[in-house]
């Protein structure tokens, strides 16, 4: 298991999601402490 951390800047700008949205995005969050690369991920490059 992961630990999942945000910025605090992150959390402001997710706490002005309106609902249900910002319940969704919050638990697709945390989820990815369980499985950090879920069906379908893609990488990102830098």
């Amino acid at each position: 298991m992961y630990k999942v951390r945000l910025e605090r800047k992150a959390q402001k700008k997710l706490s002005k999601i309106p609902e249900p949205y910002y319940s969704n995005i919050k638990t697709t969050i945390l989820d990815l402490g369980n499985n950090p690369r879920p069906k379908g991920y893609k990488k990102i490059k830098r």
